[in-house]
């Protein structure tokens, strides 16, 4: 849980900032479940490797079904308490998600590039496009308004409502800029989300949620990690998941909408 720390490392050699975030992986990131970092069951880890060299980087917690199902018991919990809160409220937690994402961009863009062999200098930026996108969201919100509509002599109206808890799957190849964008919209209007990244590039997503830890209520935002078939299947399946989104290819949409 250490991973952090290194955060004022000179940036000016990227090849010692590498090996720097590469020691700093020996301590283990966790989940985020209720608020809290979730460390993962005895025996129920999963390896990820650096492809440019073939070397093993470090273990993600692969989550059983107690930690999908106590995740979900906390997420339903908390986002009850998340919609009632004025929008300006949420909107002002949005935007320091957003500040976080700019402030670390280096390390979180590091991690990519180690988990996924993208350049450094290309990932570096995700975080700061993906705060630029929420940012903008969070200046388009308040437009999301109901309707009011006299048809005859009473007086009609609509209005938005969230969904509840809002599961988002994340493409391999662009982690923590699919984590910002796929957060803000549904955090934004009172909805809990839970971020499930790729099992091959979920570093950035686990730092990224334990930074999150300290800005967001409890529960409001979860991450779970490890493979599809034990964590991304299962809460395809849960009844407590209200709305799903991915992004991936034809193949992967046409199977969770058969498994939702």
């Amino acid at each position: 849980m250490k991973l952090l720390d290194i955060e004022d490392i000179s940036q000016s050699d990227p090849f010692a900032y590498a090996a720097q975030v590469e020691a700093a992986l020996r301590h283990p990131l966790a989940m985020l479940i209720g608020g809290a970092a979730v460390e993962a069951d005895p025996g129920r880890t999963i390896p990820t490797w650096n492809p440019a060299n073939g070397r093993k980087l470090t273990e993600i917690p692969n989550a059983s079904q107690r930690n999908i199902d106590d995740a979900l018991v906390g997420a339903k919990r908390a986002q009850a308490a998340w919609a009632k809160r004025p929008y300006m409220e949420r909107r002002a937690l949005v935007l320091e998600a957003a500040q976080c994402l700019r402030r670390y961009a280096p390390l979180l863009g590091m991690l990519d590039s180690l988990e996924s062999g993208n350049l450094f200098s290309a990932m570096k930026v995700d975080p700061i496009w993906a705060a630029d996108a929420m940012e903008y969201l969070a200046s388009i919100g308040a437009e999301v308004k109901g309707e009011s509509t006299q048809l005859d002599s009473n007086l009609h109206y609509t209005r938005h409502e969230p969904y509840g808890v809002v599961l988002r799957l994340l493409p391999f190849n662009h982690p923590v800029y699919s984590a910002g964008i796929a957060l803000a919209a549904p955090l934004l209007m009172g909805n809990s989300v839970v971020l499930k990244p790729s099992p091959h590039t979920s570093l950035s997503t686990l730092a990224y949620g334990q930074l999150l830890s300290k800005i967001l209520p409890p529960g409001v935002l979860t991450v779970l990690t490890g493979s599809n078939e034990d964590v991304a299947v299962p809460l395809i399946r849960h009844p407590s998941v209200d709305r799903i989104s991915l992004i991936g290819s034809t193949e992967a949409g046409k199977a969770v909408m058969k498994l939702a």
